[in-house]
């Protein structure tokens, strides 16, 4: 098992949200994507292989599905503040033709 203080030694970035906590390592590996280290709650976890195993895919694959996801939402959640923040009476509209000239 891993000292707490010897892994965070190890990693670029640790944040904690709520009680899950993202590690990120930018150490060479044998793969290009970024390694992610999550520590969760056990009912997080037991969701998360119940999902997996209803799926029939790993917790890994599930874990990132569902961190995607949650991404494309904050995403939604941002660009629809900004839209709104646009919306206003008296706005000026250009047309299609007009933005393209």
């Amino acid at each position: 098992m891993v000292e707490k203080g010897r892994l965070l030694d190890r990693c670029n970035t640790s944040v904690t949200i709520k009680d899950i906590t993202f590690i990120t390592h930018t150490k060479s590996m044998p793969t290009s994507k970024q390694r992610v280290n999550l520590s969760i709650p056990s009912e997080v976890n037991v969701a998360l292989q119940r999902l997996a195993d209803k799926e029939e895919t790993t917790v890994s694959a599930k874990a990132l599905s569902l961190i995607v996801r949650a991404l494309d939402i904050e995403e939604d959640i941002v660009l629809q503040g900004i839209t709104e923040r646009r919306d206003r009476k008296g706005t000026h509209f250009v047309s299609h033709a007009g933005a393209w000239r």
